[in-house]
């Protein structure tokens, strides 16, 4: 199993290691409403009263939009406001991957490099799950680009293959019809923004998902899509997945023997219990952070997890940085070695 997190996409190209071309990487978590986003949100007025919190000093983003969802109930705006962020973030997103991709990268990443050396080292018929916490879709164009027949076309292709592609918390190419909507639009554009006026009497089909274009955009404007993608708050209530992606999940996790972890924090507490409970005999774990302080600190959260199983991991920090552990030997013996 690898499990991706929003370091792993921001530092996805190892020829401009950090801080390079910072303008035009794939924000983390406390830099989504960056300024550089603005010709983004400016699209979206609705969530603008919310902006400038979410651009503080070393703001907490998870935390301030948690705050902002708890208060829907007694403030209904903030609903309309979230939903207005949601399209925002699919928005931004997709266009901050095309510019990423078509500018610096040329289509090439660290992504490529992993799951190809995954490949040559895989026995015929072995299992790998990719679970990603990131709404982009670097992952899913790095599979189609690297493997052999492993499509990504719809949302059962996620599952179908040797490679099972997980993301708890949705993503950009991911959307949930809405039932019973009209409108006499000419874009996408113009009817987003009927969808975000009308978000009180929205029927959003949450259990149904299709995958669709990563920019908003540029979808059929006769068709109302609603993003399937989370928002990002320190608790999630429940996960932007669809329930059999969850359930081969945990199939998996049943089967694991080795564990990469690359720029994800571990402060997905339901995920870590589900890992805790899942997985019960001993695996062996490779942590990438952007610091040996942050391999470190993730080594303890996971640790600590388990403590009470009485299963002790082999847990190894490496490299710091996704570009630095590519271009190493250590990830290659992470693969060879026995579990």
């Amino acid at each position: 199993m690898v499990i991706f997190g929003a370091g792993a996409s921001w530092d996805s190209y190892e020829r401009l290691p950090p801080p390079n071309v910072n303008n035009l990487r794939l924000p983390l978590a406390n830099r989504l409403f960056d300024s550089r986003f603005g010709n983004y949100y400016r699209l979206f007025p609705k969530c603008q009263p919310l902006i400038q919190r979410l651009q503080r000093q070393d703001v907490n983003v998870e935390n301030v939009l948690e705050k902002f969802q708890s208060e829907e109930t007694r403030h209904p705006a903030r609903r309309t406001q979230l939903v207005s962020v949601r399209y925002y973030l699919n928005l931004m997103l997709a266009r901050c991957q095309s510019d990423w991709t078509d500018q610096v990268t040329k289509g090439v990443t660290n992504y490529q490099t992993m799951l190809d050396q995954i490949e040559a080292q895989r026995v015929q018929g072995e299992k790998i799950c990719l679970v990603t916490f990131n709404y982009d879709t670097l992952l899913e164009h790095a599979i189609i680009d690297s493997l052999v027949g492993v499509p990504l076309n719809t949302i059962p292709d996620y599952i179908s293959s040797d490679y099972k592609v997980i993301k708890p918390h949705g993503s950009i190419n991911w959307a949930h019809p809405i039932r019973n909507f009209q409108s006499h639009r000419g874009n996408s554009q113009d009817l987003i923004s009927d969808i975000i006026a009308s978000v009180a009497s929205l029927d959003v089909d949450a259990e149904s998902y299709e995958t669709v274009s990563d920019d908003p955009f540029a979808r059929p404007y006769q068709r109302p899509y609603f993003p399937a993608l989370a928002i990002p708050v320190e608790h999630k209530q429940h996960y932007e997945c669809p329930q059999e992606h969850w359930k081969v999940l945990e199939d998996c996790l049943r089967q694991v023997t080795k564990v990469l972890i690359i720029g994800w924090r571990a402060n997905e507490n339901d995920f870590l219990d589900t890992l805790v409970k899942r997985i019960t005999k001993k695996a062996r774990m490779m942590v990438v952070s952007g610091t040996e302080r942050g391999a470190d600190e993730v080594v303890g959260r996971i640790s600590a997890k388990f403590r009470p199983t009485g299963i002790v991991h082999d847990f190894v920090p490496s490299k710091p940085g996704f570009s630095n552990f590519t271009s190493s030997s250590e990830w290659e013996s992470f693969l060879k070695g026995e579990p």
